[in-house]
């Protein structure tokens, strides 16, 4: 069993927020009412083709709980095994900071110019209560404020004790060991799922979605982990999506859309990027556990390009 301990620098923290946080809130895309889906239980996955070393795929959560970090024996003995590790994010400061970048407005332009003032005090008051000043976020795109307060209380105070989420701490793991670490995202594609994939009006929507969320952020990620912990995918893409009793058709329809470039389109474009690596396998795939389960999850996509997928645990 692994227990990971390694502290995270601010700016990774910082940049690391926009992978970390971008499904709290949001809906998972439609389940498809009357089938079952496709891998829908299980956290460790084999990914193997006849007479080949086998790969593996692991469905993380992007947090810094400690129930999260403390793998399992056949995760970490998996984990241990490896020859290679593949991550969602590069870790590289320079790309880190190309991120960070990528969430602040232009010069010239405020967050305070695109709200309403009786919305922008609501963000305002919402954001000191986690230790931010008004004059910070007066510069930020709405899309990077989501995801600043989508961050549940405990989490924040793990993090700023230099906690790593669990994603980064089998990074550093690794890193540590000499174990080559790729990222299958480059910082220019997660930039762009919000400076391309979300207009103004789409990223004021999802913000003002939020605050008006009837589950508090504690209540998701509560629900989030439990699911998470128990194996169940399923459940998971359920907690995480928009409240069928409250939630308008339009932000039914929005959330479709944005998980769509979320978790879709990564999902395709993550495929040929882990393949060229399996050849010789011993490969360890670490990816946020959303992208697993579903027709359009990393798994079913795998078997569908020829690899045997099994359910490990």
């Amino acid at each position: 069993m692994i227990r990971f301990k390694t502290q995270t620098p601010w700016l990774v923290v910082m940049g690391f927020f926009i992978i970390m946080a971008v499904t709290w809130g949001m809906g998972a895309g439609p389940l498809l009412a009357g089938n079952a889906m496709p891998f829908a239980q299980g956290r460790l996955f084999e990914v193997s083709k006849p007479g080949a070393t086998p790969n593996y795929v692991f469905g993380t959560m992007h947090v810094a709980d400690r129930d999260v970090l403390r793998l399992p024996p056949p995760i970490a003995l998996a984990f241990k095994g490896s020859r290679m590790l593949l991550v969602e994010s590069d870790h590289d400061p320079v790309e880190t900071y190309k991120i960070v970048e990528a969430m602040f407005l232009p010069e010239g332009r405020s967050l305070q110019d695109m709200l309403k003032p009786a919305l922008y005090e609501e963000i305002v008051t919402a954001a000191e209560a986690v230790g931010m000043k008004e004059r910070d976020v007066n510069r930020l795109r709405p899309w990077a404020i989501w995801i600043l307060l989508g961050d549940p209380a405990d989490e924040s105070v793990r993090r700023a004790s230099g906690q790593p989420v669990l994603d980064d701490a089998l990074r550093l793991y690794a890193s540590k060991r000499g174990v080559p670490v790729m990222a299958l995202d480059r910082a220019a594609e997660i930039a762009a799922l919000f400076t391309v994939g979300l207009s103004e009006a789409d990223q004021l929507q999802l913000l003002e979605n939020a605050l008006r969320d009837p589950m508090s952020y504690d209540e998701r990620y509560n629900a989030m982990r439990q699911s998470y912990l128990a194996g169940d995918l399923e459940a998971l893409l359920m907690s995480m999506r928009p409240d069928d009793k409250t939630a308008t058709e339009a932000q039914r329809q929005f959330a479709d859309r944005f998980n769509h470039g979320l978790l879709t389109e990564r999902n395709r474009r993550w495929i040929p990027r882990m393949t060229r690596h399996f050849k010789r396998g011993g490969v360890f795939v670490a990816v946020g556990a959303a992208h697993l389960p579903g027709e359009t999850g990393i798994l079913n996509l795998l078997e569908k390009a020829g690899y045997q997928v099994k359910r490990v645990l």
